[in-house]
């Protein structure tokens, strides 16, 4: 556990012919031990079998901020942010939904994208910085935004 996020990791990839994005949809589940998984639901300790990945891509559909999968072929980690129920103006709002996950922008980009005005869009920026829902690289000229 840390202050933003709890990560989850098994031993053990995913099994038979199960893929990443089959794991990640939540698609089908492949006990590892199913006289485990009995007793467990037997003690009501969980509540079905393969609804969990399910739950928590529906806990964060609305969220800014997403679950992160990690799939190899030795282990499954999942990432969970800590959702911090923090209010956003409809300028940060705007930035964010004019920004792609995984791809920077500049400061001319957003306010061509945005339509605000330099000042505003600053404020904005600066303001979801704090809030850690975009991060912020380069110096300069060179400076470039990042959406979480």
């Amino acid at each position: 556990m840390h202050s933003d996020k709890i990560i989850i990791s098994s031993p053990g990839g995913l099994i038979g012919d199960m893929t990443k994005e089959d794991y990640i949809n939540g698609n089908y589940s492949f006990l590892r031990n199913p006289i485990i998984a009995n007793v467990f639901r037997r003690l009501n300790i969980i509540e079905a079998f393969a609804t969990g990945i399910k739950r928590i891509n529906e806990s964060y559909k609305d969220s800014l901020s997403k679950p992160i999968f990690n799939v190899t072929n030795s282990s499954i980690s999942v990432t969970l942010p800590i959702i911090n129920k923090c209010d956003i103006s409809e300028n940060e709002k705007l930035v964010l939904n004019n920004m792609k996950e995984n791809h920077s922008y500049n400061r001319s980009e957003l306010e061509q994208n945005t339509k605000l005005s330099k000042d505003t869009l600053i404020r904005a920026l600066n303001s979801l910085i704090t809030k850690n829902l975009i991060t912020k690289g380069g110096k300069a000229k060179s400076t470039y935004y990042i959406k979480k």
